[in-house]
């Protein structure tokens, strides 16, 4: 399957992509994609299984929904997830199955004891592994009050093997542009980054934002949010950032 790097360094417009649950995911497989839904580029997988069996399911629904509509499907895969002994099988899993793209988070549950200890961990042993068969996310919030701590994970994440990095959920152009300035600062350009958002959400879904991720939602976007991410995403484009995934929030 297509590398989601390729697509994001080649398309010459705003690139737009979707996180799926397990669950919605087969509602697509079995129903389509809804009538009026942006031009996806590819879709992300909520990853929360509890059991190898869960895993295993995961990729096989990663496999069919790739195979039902000729999109890459970013797999989210915890650094738990995998061992050094389990790294070798599962690369190969993953290339029978045509799914090489990737985002590694650090999570809090382990599917293995003695998986790998952090996203970076397993970052640069999956680029070890995989090389350039595999594109490898990462993610960044960009609003941490520590930007010299932000910074130096973001770096050190992509000098692990991330090929872009997917961002958590924003309501404000300036933690984005703050963290271009931060790594421009260091004399580097800024890799692909991803710009996280919700897509028209419900009151509810804002709700969890703030009291379960701890985001702060600035007023205007509680009373408009539609209108409000526009004036966001416009504001991010006309400053680069040309790629916008849109997430799966539960509501309160």
């Amino acid at each position: 399957m297509k590398k989601i790097i390729d697509i994001l360094k080649s398309d010459k417009k705003p690139v737009y992509s979707k996180e799926l649950s397990s669950k919605q995911a087969e509602k697509v497989l079995l129903e389509g994609l809804s009538e009026g839904s942006l031009n996806w580029a590819y879709f992300s997988l909520v990853n929360q299984a509890r059991s190898k069996a869960e895993w295993l399911d995961l990729l096989g629904l990663a496999e069919r929904l790739q195979e039902k509509h000729g999109l890459p499907v970013l797999v989210h895969l915890r650094a738990g997830d995998l061992s050094i002994d389990s790294l070798l099988p599962f690369v190969a899993l993953a290339a029978e199955k045509g799914l090489n793209n990737f985002l590694v988070v650090g999570g809090d549950f382990r599917l293995e004891e003695e998986g790998f200890a952090s996203a970076v961990d397993l970052l640069t042993a999956l680029k070890k592994a995989g090389g350039d068969s595999l594109c490898l996310a990462a993610t960044v919030d960009p609003t941490k009050p520590d930007q010299e701590a932000l910074l130096r994970n973001f770096l050190a994440k992509q000098a692990a093997g991330a090929d872009f990095f997917i961002s958590q959920v924003t309501f404000a152009k300036e933690p984005l542009l703050d963290l271009k300035r931060s790594v421009e600062s260091k004399k580097r350009l800024l890799p692909p980054v991803t710009v996280g958002m919700l897509q028209n959400p419900s009151e509810g879904q804002l709700a969890f934002a703030r009291e379960r991720l701890g985001l702060f939602v600035p007023t205007a976007f509680q009373k408009n949010a539609r209108e409000q991410g526009q004036l966001v995403e416009k504001a991010l484009l006309q400053a680069g950032f040309s790629a916008f995934h849109f997430f799966t929030l539960p509501n309160k």
